[in-house]
């Protein structure tokens, strides 16, 4: 802060030197403790401090001390500290750019302040380096969440209990954080067990699902899960009846027939309350198995009720939406699908995005449009479901708008950032015959090993190099059929790094 500024705040705070050349209003009492104990008499003389001169320490001290109804004070202050050295004054200060209190917004200074205060100091680290992750997830600019991953993954290992939750959700949900999902849920268990009131609800929740997502992995995942949600719902309130919808759910998917008959009337029972998870949870479901046409649109009412409430809803519910149109038989079906996927798309769902795409290419819903499919399946690639982008764009093999195979290999580099191996051979085995040839194509040529053309056929080149790398595998699945599920895993596990960026297609306008 320069000087002018700095008599400014002096002036401001109403001291001056001579005002506090008497004895230290604290006595002898240190300033911290003097701040507790007589916050007049330590605000007074922590004026005095500072109007000799800049004192980090000092300003942080009377920041701390400022009302709270003097936001731009306070941030001065903790500017002031800042600017002088004090590292947990720079934390006050970040904070401050961060939530835009008292100081003009600005995210990317206060993520630059954190990491460098994690860096230098082991006490704070555990706690910035979350506050840190919380920006870059809010600011989400190019590679803010695999940045926000590994900031919450060091303050897990750190002992910041917190930092466990964001990751367990996203875990849950499929994506690779950076963590393993066994660490990360003993993690949490010994956090539900250290007693902290706000984590005792919320580590629930994220754990239960994270347990449940691992079900086949260990015997005693599901079971634990599902206690979980039960006791979230008992202990009552919003969140307590969204956990009981979830548990609800998961057993009416795969539990006893008693428990599905009871979790059914359960549904119901909250559905018929108005409550936007049950009716979202029923509508999911119908729409996923539907009973017939009508089955469909009964779906269709539920989810758009769900929506009306709870518009944090809109991403995945208008996918859903899409899906019941897709599915009709009626002749407005092709035409509504459109609009429900085109209003997912606006809400960010990656998904949706491939769904225009496909519907562009092959006239699905309604008339085609080459230009327009290859720029949905680039705006899914964007999206936060890369591994929507990647389907899509195997999706466009046999139209005018292949994507090259670089590009190809590009996308399979970045949703594997994005999520497991065991994902990414699952999107790439259930496209076409050729879209799977030209993918294998793309690595081999990227591996040197096939020199031909990336168009997907099974010329005498391609299956030369098939038969060859059948035989250095050992894959016997390559004698029932092309590419089988075992070589596809192999050529995921060998995709190599993305190459130089290329130019992206711009963004489609979702009204076309």
């Amino acid at each position: 802060m320069s000087a002018s500024p700095m008599l400014l705040l002096v002036a401001l705070l109403g001291a001056t030197p001579a005002a506090t050349a008497a004895a230290p209003p604290c006595g002898d009492l240190p300033l911290e403790a003097c701040a507790k104990a007589r916050p007049a008499a330590a605000r007074l003389q922590l004026q005095g401090i500072l109007a000799a001169g800049p004192d980090g320490y000092a300003a942080r001290l009377l920041g701390d001390l400022t009302p709270a109804d003097q936001p731009a004070e306070a941030a001065a202050l903790y500017r002031l500290s800042y600017e002088s050295g004090d590292l947990w004054g720079g934390i006050a200060y970040a904070k401050r750019l961060g939530s835009g209190q008292g100081v003009s917004a600005d995210p990317s200074a206060a993520i630059a302040i954190l990491e460098r205060a994690a860096d230098a100091s082991s006490d704070a680290a555990p706690f910035v380096l979350y506050d840190a992750a919380m920006l870059r997830s809010a600011r989400a600019a190019p590679g803010d969440e695999a940045a926000a991953d590994a900031l919450h993954v060091r303050a897990a290992r750190l002992g910041n209990v917190w930092s466990t939750i964001p990751l367990a959700h996203r875990l849950a949900g499929g994506t690779a954080v950076g963590i393993g999902a066994g660490e990360l849920a003993e993690r949490m268990e010994a956090g539900l067990r250290a007693g902290d009131l706000g984590f005792a609800r919320h580590g629930r929740v994220a754990l239960a699902r994270l347990r449940l997502r691992l079900e086949t992995r260990e015997a005693e995942d599901r079971p634990r899960g599902l206690a979980l949600l039960a006791e979230v719902e008992a202990m009552g309130g919003e969140e307590g009846r969204r956990a009981g919808v979830e548990r609800a759910v998961r057993l009416l998917e795969s539990g006893s027939r008693t428990q599905k008959a009871e979790a059914r009337r359960r549904l119901e029972a909250w559905a018929g309350e108005g409550l936007a998870p049950a009716l979202f949870a029923l509508g999911r479901i119908e729409a996923q198995r539907p009973d017939g046409e009508r089955g469909r649109m009964r779906a269709v009412r539920r989810l758009e009720a769900a929506m009306a409430k709870d518009p944090s809803l809109q991403a995945y519910g208008w996918y859903l939406v899409g899906d019941a149109w897709r599915e009709s038989r009626r002749a407005d079906g092709a035409a509504r699908a459109r609009r429900a996927y085109v209003r997912a798309a606006e809400n960010g769902n990656g998904w949706a995005e491939m769904r225009l795409a496909e519907g562009r290419a092959f006239g699905s819903l309604g008339g085609t449009s080459p230009r327009l499919a290859r720029l949905h399946a680039e705006r899914a690639a964007r999206s936060a479901t890369p591994e929507a982008g990647l389907a899509a764009l195997l999706m466009l093999q046999g139209t005018p708008h292949d994507a090259s195979g670089r590009r190809l290999l590009d996308q399979a580099a970045a949703t594997l950032r994005a999520v497991p191996a065991e994902r990414v051979a699952e999107i790439v085995a259930s496209a076409s015959d050729n879209g799977r040839v030209r993918f294998a194509q793309a690595v081999w040529q990227e591996r040197g090993l096939y020199d031909g053309p990336v168009d997907g056929l099974a010329t005498r080149r391609t299956m030369r190099v098939f038969a060859s790398e059948c035989r250095r595998l050992r894959i016997a699945q390559c004698r029932d059929g092309l590419m089988p599920a075992e070589l596809v895993a192999a050529l995921v596990a060998s995709i190599p790094e993305p190459g130089p960026a290329s130019s992206q297609a711009s963004a489609p306008d979702h009204k076309s």
